[in-house]
């Protein structure tokens, strides 16, 4: 046997050259002891045939993967799917018979109402409308009355506001110590104004404060609080009240 070293073809015995490139043909023995030489041309080819198995094999792998995807959701649309329930089913199946069926109408003549049973109700209504009359003629009374005492308080004059009772400031008080003290404290109300005396020795110093709600009362010259030397005789003290009412005060006094 013998093989064409171009493009590998096998013929007999009989024939030398290579009927496809005319490449002279060399047997199988002398094929064996010769040394392979792999040309540019069958390495590409070897090459590209590589590649093309790597890509058939790339896209079956994407295809199963696909496929299986594929089988995945089918099993889980049919596991969580919801299932109507056979009750479900029953209930609804019930509704709609339900709500198709005809209504029986009867058709038996009605009996006429016995007229002691008619006379009888009768005579309720006619109880309940003279109660609900008597309501009515109660609250129109008392309307009428209502009516009657608003027009005559519209009538009736105003009354005249009482003026409040007039305080007169009382004339000058003389303040009087007890044996052995320094101090006093007086009590009481002024209008305008009021004036205090007091026995004093000369060389002695007098101190006064005053309090009243709302700070109304001060002595005349302003303030809460004076003070002074005295002189041999009597000593005076005047408080004025600046508001528009009479007020309260404390008056406190100390000669030392």
């Amino acid at each position: 046997m013998k093989r064409c070293p171009q493009c590998s073809h096998v013929y007999t015995d009989d024939l030398s050259f290579c009927l496809s490139d005319g490449t002279p043909l060399i047997g199988l023995l002398e094929d064996q002891d010769r040394p392979t030489v792999v040309r540019s041309g069958d390495r590409s080819a070897t090459a590209s045939q590589t590649g093309s198995g790597l890509w058939l094999k790339v896209l079956a792998v994407l295809a199963v993967l696909f496929f299986g995807f594929l089988v995945l959701a089918g099993i889980a649309a049919w596991v969580f799917w919801p299932v109507p329930t056979a009750s479900n089913t029953n209930n609804n199946n019930g509704s709609n018979l339900a709500s198709v069926t005809p209504t029986p109408v009867s058709t038996a003549t009605p009996l006429p109402s016995p007229s002691p049973t008619i006379a009888s109700n009768t005579d309720i209504n006619a109880d309940d409308l003279k109660r609900q009359q008597d309501e009515l003629d109660r609250e129109r009374k008392r309307l009428e009355e209502e009516r009657r005492r608003l027009e005559e308080e519209k009538q009736r004059p105003p009354a005249t506001p009482r003026p409040p009772p007039r305080f007169n400031d009382p004339g000058t008080t003389r303040i009087t110590f007890r044996r052995g003290s320094v101090g006093h404290t007086v009590s009481s109300t002024v209008a305008r104004q009021r004036s205090f005396v007091l026995r004093t020795l000369n060389g002695q110093y007098l101190s006064a404060s005053v309090s009243s709600p709302g700070g109304c009362v001060t002595f005349r010259g302003g303030g809460s609080s004076t003070g002074f030397a005295t002189r041999q005789g009597d000593s005076f003290l005047y408080v004025t009240n600046n508001c528009s009412d009479p007020s309260r005060f404390t008056l406190s006094v100390t000669v030392r």
